[in-house]
């Protein structure tokens, strides 16, 4: 299961019990972590992927039941002359760069990414599962 940060609970508490409007993102990016965030603290615990030719990803998402699937392929790369950090997690960002953490989940596997290579994850390959 996947971890919603304290900024989306915060959100979708004004939409559901106040008359407060919630901040609705309008794109979506998917990131790589090298150290997984907390819940509490998403955008300060975490550590996103740094190296040559690394930028988080536009996306859009189905929705079945309680769990969001990434609707097309996503490519992070290729990689610059060094190796970047090993990725262990993905997470959701409300913008392409800054911006505000959503989700987030750890990888089924740690994914090492050579000088030169990519990361590719199949459609519906990332997920981000609540109960």
């Amino acid at each position: 299961m996947a971890d919603l940060t304290d900024y989306l609970e915060a959100e979708i508490l004004k939409w559901a019990f106040q008359t407060a409007s919630a901040t609705r993102p309008t794109a979506w990016h998917v990131g790589l972590f090298t150290t997984n965030p907390t819940a509490d603290d998403g955008t300060t615990s975490a550590v996103e992927m740094v190296g040559s030719g690394y930028a988080r990803q536009s996306t859009t998402f189905d929705l079945s039941a309680q769990t969001l699937t990434t609707t097309s392929a996503l490519t992070f790369g290729p990689a610059g002359s060094a190796s970047w950090p090993q990725a262990i997690g993905f997470g959701i960002w409300t913008l392409a760069s800054s911006g505000q953490i959503l989700a987030f989940e750890s990888l089924t596997s740690a994914r090492s990414i050579g000088s030169g290579d990519s990361a590719t994850f199949a459609a519906s390959a990332l997920t981000i599962t609540i109960d």
